[in-house]
């Protein structure tokens, strides 16, 4: 699969999406399913100005500085040791 970009594609593709906030480095991983349900599945959710990009505001600091990370299918909830 190519360039994906919109709510459908990322769950037909099992690509997930990190949440980091960059001011108190708050991290999750987004449940992309009720964003499918609420929005459908052609709801663009990758590029610079999409309206998903503009709501992202950080639960725990309500910081807006927010940098999304793509998930490798198969790779979801596992950690990195950087032993």
């Amino acid at each position: 699969m190519g360039r994906i970009a919109t709510v459908g594609e990322f769950l037909e593709s099992g690509t997930g999406l990190g949440i980091h906030c960059l001011d108190c480095h708050r991290y999750v991983e987004l449940d992309l399913q009720p964003v499918a349900e609420r929005f459908g599945a052609d709801y663009l959710i990758v590029g610079v100005d999409t309206p998903f990009r503009r709501s992202l505001k950080c639960s725990a600091c309500g910081s807006r500085k927010i940098q999304m990370t793509v998930i490798a299918p198969g790779t979801r909830g596992h950690t990195i040791s950087r032993d």
